[in-house]
């Protein structure tokens, strides 16, 4: 289980409930590369670190909270290419096979 602490002031203007806007936190910071794996082991960060890591590559103030700014972070629409790790696009091995370029 991750460590975490929610500041039920922060969620209170939400119109969701603290469970569901924790279980969409979860989703965005596992499909854009904050989280790896399934748990809190070894060599992996806690649901605040990764919070934290995200408000910081999106200009956010670092609160380590689910806050107002956040939150709307987490629901504009964007691209579906991950922040950090290694995502490939299409399958294979994409090098070219020959070193020669010609133009015209």
């Amino acid at each position: 289980m991750c460590i975490w602490s929610l500041n039920p002031p922060s969620l209170s203007t939400s119109p969701e409930p603290a469970n569901l806007l924790l279980s969409l936190l979860q989703r965005y910071l596992y499909r854009y590369g904050y989280l790896e794996g399934s748990g809190h082991l070894a060599g992996q960060v806690t649901l605040d670190e990764a919070l934290k890591k995200m408000q910081r590559r999106l200009s956010l103030p670092e609160t380590g909270q689910l806050d107002g700014p956040t939150l709307s972070a987490i629901r504009a629409p964007r691209c579906g290419v991950p922040d950090f790790g290694h995502f490939q696009t299409f399958q294979g091995d994409l090098k070219w096979d020959h070193k020669d370029i010609t133009y015209r």
